[in-house]
């Protein structure tokens, strides 16, 4: 892990008594499920138009009650701005799709697929880098804006050699390719006139999947070894007895994968934020597989008990659970950061909606 010298210090982040920076999440499910009450009924008698303005909504009270060093962040996006995202994404979207209609004709599916593919592989980056130019410019926090100053050009090359890379090297150049868009989109945001930054190490993540894949694989055979056996031991005659044994033994199956994922999501939460700096700062998350695995059981059983409407619920426990295993030690004078305000469009945010792209890797 790379340190931070002090001769990198940006100049207009003055040295302070270094001290540790909780953050508090102080919203209540009851509200938030009256908010999500009014969204769906005005959503219904609007025939979906009021969705946008739903989502600032719910953005502007996640946001709103989030709280670091005594301070509330803010989210400043309006309806109209995703409302004519949505239109310009929805229309870019719809070419590729009426691309891939017409390239069915010519009878060719390789020419086909691969046109798809290179459609969907470049506006993945540009969803990506859009979708955090804008997400940014609309939250602040103590009045300050955040904002992104990267340029489309190099991180758009950067994604399109790392897909490349990945897909050649049957996804060993994937924690590469990760760190290297984290870095990138990490280095390029700022609140007010002070940078973020990461120095995570793609052999470490490298590793993580590694380890998390070999375990997988041995947890696999494993079980499937138990199975085979298991299954000889039946008579041909003993089919239903044969069926429940493999049912018994795909649930273990099912559990392992669990486990596995939530334990790799985990360690790949802890390595991005604890490689993640904010000026002279550094983050820090105490996230583990224990009690990551609480929070998505009881959010799972919370979900399925009342058919989903206890989803304003669930996203208060996670942003809780966020807040509660996340803080920012370092010395910053707080006072020293100033406004820098960059503007931006929606255009990408909801491109990014439409293939599923988060904003920050990791």
């Amino acid at each position: 892990m790379t340190s931070l010298p002090d001769s990198s210090s940006p100049p207009n982040v003055i040295q302070a008594p270094e001290r540790v920076y909780n953050f508090m999440f102080h919203g209540t499910g009851s509200v938030l499920f009256s908010i999500f009450i009014l969204n769906l009924l005005k959503t219904i008698t609007t025939l979906g138009v009021y969705y946008f303005w739903g989502k600032i909504k719910t953005r502007q009270f996640v946001w709103g009650r989030m709280e670091a060093a005594g301070d509330r962040f803010g989210y400043h996006g309006t309806g109209l701005e995703l409302l004519l995202g949505w239109l310009k994404a929805a229309l870019l979207f719809g070419t590729i799709i009426a691309t891939q209609v017409v390239l069915e004709f010519t009878g060719h599916p390789a020419i086909e697929a691969m046109v798809i593919w290179l459609g969907f592989a470049c506006l993945v980056p540009l969803a990506q880098i859009g979708s955090a130019r804008y997400r940014l410019s609309r939250s602040s926090w103590r009045g300050i804006r955040f904002s992104f100053r990267g340029s489309v050009k190099p991180f758009f090359l950067l994604s399109i050699r790392g897909m490349i890379l990945s897909a050649v090297t049957l996804g060993v150049f994937v924690p590469f390719y990760e760190c290297e868009a984290r870095r990138y989109l990490m280095d390029h945001s700022k609140l007010g006139n002070v940078s973020f930054g990461f120095d995570g190490s793609p052999k470490k993540l490298l590793r993580i999947y590694v380890t998390h894949s070999i375990a997988g694989i041995l947890g696999l055979v494993c079980l499937a070894t138990v199975a085979f056996m298991g299954r000889d031991m039946l008579s041909a005659q003993e089919e239903q007895t044969a069926k429940a044994f493999g049912i018994v033994f795909f649930i273990p199956f099912i559990l392992l994968y669990g486990l596995i994922t939530v334990s790799l999501t985990a360690r790949r939460r802890r390595f991005y934020w604890d490689h993640t700096y904010f000026g002279t700062a550094r983050f820090k998350t105490t996230v583990t597989t224990g009690n990551l695995l609480r929070l998505y059981v009881v959010n799972f059983l919370l979900f399925i008990v009342t058919l989903g409407l206890a989803s304003p619920w669930i996203t208060v426990r996670s942003r809780q659970y966020d807040c509660t295993h996340l803080t920012l030690t370092g010395a910053l004078d707080l006072d020293s950061i100033r406004q820098d305000v960059q503007t931006a469009t929606a255009t990408a945010e909801e491109l990014g909606g439409f293939l599923d792209v988060d904003a920050m890797p990791g």
